[in-house]
């Protein structure tokens, strides 16, 4: 039996365990992927449909204050702002961590958009240009990141950088 193409038992076929999850499984494609729940009552297969939160992989948000490596912000939908703060992640180019940068010996945090910056043998200001400013709307993409906030919370969402920031002599 192909989870692709579920066949019914036969009438009087002993319904196992597995048989029942390879049914389950089939049925759950059929009608829909993953938005049904499938349960056996009695002699019966029951399919459901239950509801399901959308959760894009791409949000416009609104800048709301500016950490060292991530923002803060509100999502936006259809111009107002939904939900609570969301962190996001600077891109991995503005990060404030020298092991994003091969050809630094030090990376030192001056401000959340200030860096000085030392090969060895010079010394530069950097700063991100254009500037993040509160109030600013994003393209963020959800994706685990590894990384945490200030209050220790995963950080989901990575800005895409469309506005091309980067770090500029100062």
């Amino acid at each position: 039996m192909s989870i692709d193409t579920p066949k019914a038992p036969n009438r009087g076929q002993r319904i196992t365990a597995d048989l029942l999850r390879r049914l389950s499984a089939g049925s759950v494609q059929v009608v829909g992927g993953a938005g049904a729940n499938v349960t056996k009552q009695g002699g019966s297969i029951v399919v459901e449909q239950t509801p399901q939160i959308q959760r894009a992989p791409f949000r416009l948000m609104s800048i709301q204050s500016i950490s060292n490596d991530y923002l803060t912000c509100l999502r936006l939908y259809r111009g107002a702002t939904t939900g609570g703060n969301v962190s996001v992640l600077k891109p991995f180019d503005l990060l404030h961590d020298v092991t994003y940068y091969p050809q630094l010996t030090t990376l030192t945090t001056v401000a959340a958009q200030t860096a000085t910056a030392t090969d060895g043998t010079t010394t530069e200001t950097w700063k991100v240009t254009p500037d993040y400013a509160v109030g600013s709307i994003i393209l963020a993409y959800r994706l685990y990141t590894g990384e945490v906030d200030g209050s220790g919370e995963s950080i989901e969402w990575v800005d895409l950088n469309i506005s091309g920031r980067a770090w500029a002599v100062a």
